[in-house]
């Protein structure tokens, strides 16, 4: 997952409905909800997204 650019506490949070096909058909990408907020702005952390290599995208939905 350090591929994705995800931190340690995030990796046990990721789901298949996290998951979605970029605009451009080829590729994913990873939305990490409710995470580091070093802002103190959100009261359940930022959400951000993270670009999701298309064999990682197969190893999370053939493990679920």
């Amino acid at each position: 997952m350090g591929d994705c650019g995800l931190r340690v506490g995030e990796v046990l949070d990721v789901e298949p409905q996290h998951i979605s096909r970029m605009t451009d058909g080829r590729h994913y990408e990873l939305e990490v909800v409710g995470r580091k907020d070093t802002t103190g702005g959100f009261v359940d952390g930022k959400q951000r997204e993270t670009w999701l290599p298309v064999d990682v995208e197969a190893t999370i939905n053939r493990y679920v």
